[in-house]
């Protein structure tokens, strides 16, 4: 399998969609089967987002180590940040699922893979 880092806005448009104000969400670790974020919704998100990022950076260390030219300096405060803009109303539920599909799956080299974000009851 290739594994590449994804956009930081996929990250962070991921984090956003799954705290909107209209649902309530959890970020849930599924080996464990526990919810693992607490705090405000800024916070879930930043947390989350963080997770993810370094998930696909792992990913990618794990795949390529000989690799560092294809890892972005910086790369989690870029997603960080991008948290800070607006949501892009333009994607729904459908293009979440496939968003989430794909960081799921390039973040997928290391044993411990990486957390899973349920979006909700929303989506169906």
């Amino acid at each position: 399998m290739s594994a590449y880092l994804v956009e930081p806005e996929h990250i962070a448009e991921l984090c956003k969609f799954a705290w909107r104000n209209t649902h309530d969400a959890h970020c849930v670790n599924m080996v464990h089967r526990r919810v693992i974020l607490s705090g405000s919704e800024t916070e879930k998100r930043q947390t989350a987002a963080r997770i993810l990022a370094e998930a696909n950076i792992a990913s990618i260390e794990a795949r390529y180590p000989d690799s560092p030219d294809m890892l972005i300096d910086g790369f989690v405060d870029l997603v960080l940040a991008e948290l800070k803009s607006q949501p892009n109303l333009m994607l729904g539920a459908n293009d979440i699922w496939n968003m989430a599909q794909c960081l799921d799956y390039q973040s997928c080299e290391v044993e411990a893979g990486p957390i899973r974000m349920p979006i909700g009851s929303s989506m169906a």
